[in-house]
């Protein structure tokens, strides 16, 4: 009796996973992005030789997003990671972006992305000194209630 419990609650738990998991996927690495400048290659294809860079200060980013951020009872965790794509095309300019994965509040992510689009400054990236649309990877930590970037 114990075998078959734990078999069907195995099952269970892989019904559930592979009802869910094409959900979780479809939005974070299916997502077409559009370029609107008129660049030739495209940075993930074609590794440009400098990537994108955000060219605000970080420790100013940090504060700001500290000081504007909004936080509710649920983002009370004494650590939080996301991991966000950002699209960058060849005139330094945001495109797009997307969280990749978190391990945090889900509110708190889309809170956080919702500033840093409109916060972060960007270089274009270059592949051999000629500019390239790109996707940079950017890290944000929050620990203990304190937002940092990590690029």
């Amino acid at each position: 009796m114990k075998m078959i419990t734990n078999c069907l609650s195995g099952l269970l738990a892989i019904l559930f996973v592979s009802m869910f998991f094409p959900f979780i996927a479809s939005g974070q690495t299916n997502q077409e992005v559009n370029f609107l400048s008129p660049c030739d290659s495209f940075g993930i294809s074609n590794l440009p030789t400098k990537t994108a860079r955000i060219m605000n200060n970080l420790q100013q980013l940090d504060s700001t997003l500290n000081a504007t951020i909004a936080r509710r009872p649920e983002d009370k965790e004494s650590t939080a990671y996301y991991h966000f794509n950002f699209y960058v095309d060849c005139q330094g300019r945001f495109v797009a972006s997307m969280l990749e994965t978190y391990d945090g509040t889900m509110g708190m992510a889309s809170r956080v992305l919702k500033l840093l689009n409109t916060l972060i400054v960007w270089s274009p990236a270059l592949q051999n000194e000629t500019p390239v649309n790109s996707m940079v990877k950017v890290n944000v930590q929050i620990r203990k209630g304190k937002i940092s970037i990590q690029p």
